[in-house]
């Protein structure tokens, strides 16, 4: 009596919950047809400023978040970078190029050496074999003051010579956490996110989080003061040298301009970004031929500038 009141109807119950689950997961394996995250090289930053950081030694094959896109081999570096590994201590006669920016100049799409940062560390050492490093710590989903915390925090480590940001239009976004959007996701366990359900799920509560913090423009833009205010006692302090690769908004601009930094801004990335040649079809990041044009535009503008050893006795 007791199996047939109880064991039966739980058992189907059970049985009835993992085919339905079942059903979803087919269906939202229709709906999102590619990886809806980079969750899977990424990990909570201990720095409140950064919030999220790629995670040292993993690997994952990117297809995509919101558009499908050509599979790409995303791996992390021990020291948390999509990038080989670098001493820390600077080699002798080496000159060292930092690049902090998000998805554009991480490589988003394409693999690792048809991003712009390794090709202008291939054209760098065309010139003088050796004598040059591109490390790249960009990060997707960064916004200005993560950028200029990740400067403070990690990259002076590493001694550069010269600081490039790859400014895009939406650097002055306000940050949110995009691995965990929801507090409680921080609690759901890793394996959850191998079910298309759950991550796409995810993936869409951080479409909609971002279209809502992308319309808070006043509050992003004084945070973005702010940051630019850092970056100013980060630079006085450390003596640094710092560029910006300037993408497609001129208010971001404005801004570097009212600061001081007129004279260290440089760009034709609005000609790149404003070409369908050089995009990912149906997206807005550089294809393979756009990183290639824009390396070239950075390797130029540091030639004709005198930034290059070389260049110096210029």
């Amino acid at each position: 009596m007791f199996v047939k009141k109880i064991i039966f109807p739980l058992t189907a119950a059970v049985f009835g919950v993992f085919i339905i689950f079942g059903i979803l997961e087919v269906a939202a394996r229709f709906i999102w047809k590619y990886n809806v995250s980079l969750r899977e090289v990424t990990r909570k930053a201990e720095d409140p400023r950064i919030m999220f950081e790629m995670a040292p030694g993993t690997e994952t094959v990117f297809t995509g978040q919101h558009v499908k896109i050509r599979p790409t081999t995303i791996k992390i570096s021990s020291q948390g970078i999509r990038d080989r590994a670098y001493p820390l201590e600077k080699p002798k006669g080496v000159y060292r190029i930092v690049i902090l920016g998000d998805s554009v100049s991480f490589g988003w799409g394409v693999e690792l050496d048809e991003t712009f940062p390794k090709l202008l560390e291939f054209f760098l050492n065309e010139r003088e074999p050796g004598k040059y490093e591109v490390i790249n710590f960009s990060v997707p989903g960064y916004n200005f003051s993560q950028e200029v915390a990740t400067l403070e925090t990690k990259c002076l480590a590493y001694h550069p010579d010269l600081v490039i940001f790859s400014v895009c239009g939406n650097d002055y976004q306000v940050a949110f956490n995009y691995l965990y959007p929801v507090a409680l996701l921080e609690k759901a366990p890793g394996f959850f996110y191998k079910s298309r359900l759950f991550s796409g799920i995810v993936g869409e509560i951080v479409f909609r989080r971002d279209l809502y913090y992308s319309r808070k423009i006043s509050e992003g833009r004084a945070k973005m003061r702010l940051a630019i205010a850092e970056l100013k006692r980060i630079i006085a302090i450390n003596h640094l040298e710092v560029l910006f690769y300037h993408g497609d908004n001129r208010y971001i601009e404005d801004l570097l301009v009212d600061a001081g930094f007129g004279g260290s801004i440089f760009s034709s990335a609005h000609e790149v970004f404003s070409d369908p040649r050089f995009l990912i079809e149906n997206d807005r990041h550089f294809n393979p031929r756009g990183h290639e044009r824009v390396a070239e535009d950075i390797y130029r503008y540091l030639k004709d500038n005198c930034y290059l050893k070389a260049g110096r006795e210029c």
